[in-house]
């Protein structure tokens, strides 16, 4: 029920030519999370860019008043609930209300810095 790395029959010559270079397989491991870790910071920056421009120009006219914002948005938002038949944004229930201004408050100020972070390296 043991599991050993090498058998006992292996001799030492064999034995190094199994882990000739270990350097090489640990470059190559580096090299693969390298590119894994570019591809998770490529989708979590594309998901902040996003939430950092679409919670003040979108979800910013649940909470603050209408007429700060281009008249462009405000149709944007008013077909969005017309279309899709988003009661949340055309009703404004207190709780919605409240998300919203969480999400102002505080997820679009770290979404803002979590982009300039990805960007910074």
């Amino acid at each position: 029920f043991f599991v050993f790395s090498r058998s006992p029959t292996d001799s030492k010559a064999e034995r190094t030519k199994k882990n000739e270079n270990p350097l090489k397989k640990e470059k190559q491991t580096e090299q693969k999370m390298g590119a894994i870790c570019k591809v998770i910071d490529a989708v979590l920056f594309l998901y902040f860019a996003i939430m950092a421009v679409a919670s003040p120009l979108i979800d910013g006219q649940t909470s603050l008043p209408g007429a700060i914002f281009p008249a462009f948005l405000v149709d944007l938002n008013r077909w969005y609930s017309a279309e899709f038949g988003d009661y949340l944004h055309t009703d404004k229930p207190n709780f919605f209300v409240g998300i919203v201004w969480h999400e102002l408050l505080f997820l679009w100020p770290l979404s803002v810095a979590n982009v300039y972070a990805i960007l910074a390296g």
